[in-house]
Parts: structure tokens; sequence; C-alpha cells
């Protein structure tokens, strides 16, 4: 029996945004995040956990999505997200994962 290669996923990270807020101890606060991703495979796929990563910091979970996918579809993530920075990060960096699978990395 011939090996069948296995169809990856593809997600394509398209934009996203994050809105910062000044705070009032100091440096800044994030408020929402926004993540546009589009399925460009063909086919469907499970959009699990979306991480984010602001500059050197650890990977952390931003919100659980929890639907499909299904092939040439988009779909736009909004997270709020109550986190204190010292500083505006140089980079934002989020990740679409699938269980332990990352299927999509990307700076936003």
């Amino acid at each position: 029996m011939a090996n069948v290669p296995a169809k990856e996923p593809k997600v394509k990270i398209l934009s996203g945004e994050v809105k910062y807020e000044p705070s009032v101890v100091g440096g800044y606060r994030v408020e929402k995040v926004t993540v546009v991703i589009k399925n460009i495979g063909t086919l469907p796929i499970y959009i699990g956990e979306v991480d984010i990563k602001y500059g050197d910091e650890s990977w952390e979970m931003l919100t659980y999505v929890g639907s499909k996918l299904n092939p040439g579809a988009e779909k736009t993530i909004e997270a709020e997200e109550f986190k204190y920075l010292d500083t505006k990060p140089t980079s934002v960096r989020v990740r679409i994962v699938d269980g332990d699978k990352t299927i999509a990395e990307g700076s936003i």
C-alpha cells in the first residue's frame, strides 16, 4: 500500500489590531485584540485556541474560538484583553492552535 500524504490545514492571518489605553499607573493596558484569518486550504479546519505574545514575553492564551472554518471562509476573532504592559511592544504575534498543533502564526 502506498503512503498517501496527508493534507495539512492552511490558515492565513490576514490582519489584526491591538487597542491600547494609557494606564493611570503608567504604561499601557491592552483593551481589545482583533485578528482576521482565512482558510486558504481545501479542507474545513477546526479553530481552537488563539494565543498571543507581546514582544519578548511568553505565549499566552488570548481566547478559545471552538469553531469550524470552511475552505475560502474568513473569520474575525475579537477578544477583550486586560493585560498591563510597561511599554507598547515593538511586535505582537498571534498563533492559531488546534490541539497541540500550530496551524498559523504571524504578526499583527
